[in-house]
């Protein structure tokens, strides 16, 4: 009842509460197909993939009926664990048959989320699925549907600031450097208005992507002004050896 009900995959449910031996499997078929026959779920078997769906009533009787239960709050935030969990090991492997399992826990995940918005952190989820989906598929078209909506509903202002970056450098990667410029300076105006006269290295970091749009725009005079800007906050903030100077010193040797 806590997943989006629309269509679950049986191995990803056994994966996410720990039943992914073939006992278990044949156990939970059991279970399943009685839940069935009382008209409770539907289940479909594609290509040896079973998927259950769960009418949306039944879901919605079974939260209400439970939302005040200290122990179902438990539940939901041990699946929120498990799928954080599963999602962090996705993404170390960087392992491309994972996509598909990326799409199960991004809308698994939001499915609680949106029932228990208090308990979890939509915005670092969001963060780690979009990378994922990069690290992947590469697929920086659906990276970026996935940050636009994202920017719809952040509120706070460095979030927004960090996504507005965030698509930038997915334009960026498109080769839409116009764009990619556009949401480069929407980070900037964001993060001036943060930090108003302070020196800081969000401020620098925006400038990097300015510098580097410009730069591939063939527009080397505008590059080395951003580029410059980023080196003066860093040596203010930073000591000489720091990688991030030695980052800017880089950028402008390259454009020179």
């Amino acid at each position: 009842s806590l997943l989006d009900g629309s269509s679950i995959q049986l191995d990803f449910l056994l994966s996410i509460i720990g039943l992914e031996n073939e006992t278990n499997k044949k156990n939970t078929k059991k279970c399943l197909n009685n839940f069935e026959r009382k008209c409770l779920i539907e289940i479909t078997n594609k290509n040896n993939s079973i998927t259950i769906m769960i009418h949306d009533v039944i879901q919605e009787t079974i939260r209400k009926k439970y939302e005040q239960n200290n122990k179902y709050n438990s539940i939901i935030q041990q699946i929120i664990e498990k799928i954080g969990e599963k999602l962090t090991k996705i993404n170390e492997k960087s392992d491309k048959t994972e996509i598909i399992s990326e799409k199960a826990f991004t809308k698994h995940y939001l499915s609680i989320c949106d029932m228990e918005n208090k308990n979890v952190d939509k915005y670092i989820f969001m963060l780690e699925v979009a990378d994922l989906i990069e690290k992947t598929s590469y697929d920086f078209k659906r990276k970026l549907t996935l940050l636009e909506q994202m920017n719809e509903q952040v509120k706070d202002e460095t979030q927004k600031a960090n996504v507005n970056l965030l698509i930038g450098n997915t334009y960026y990667h498109l080769g839409e450097y116009q764009k990619a410029l556009e949401y480069y300076e929407k980070s900037l105006k964001i993060r001036e208005k943060i930090y108003q006269e302070e020196d800081h290295s969000d401020i620098a970091q925006s400038y990097d992507g300015i510098g580097n749009t410009y730069d591939s725009l063939g527009e080397y005079q505008k590059a080395l002004e951003y580029f410059e800007k980023s080196l003066k906050i860093r040596e203010k903030i930073y000591q000489e050896d720091h990688p991030s100077i030695a980052t800017s010193y880089n950028n402008i040797g390259s454009t020179y």
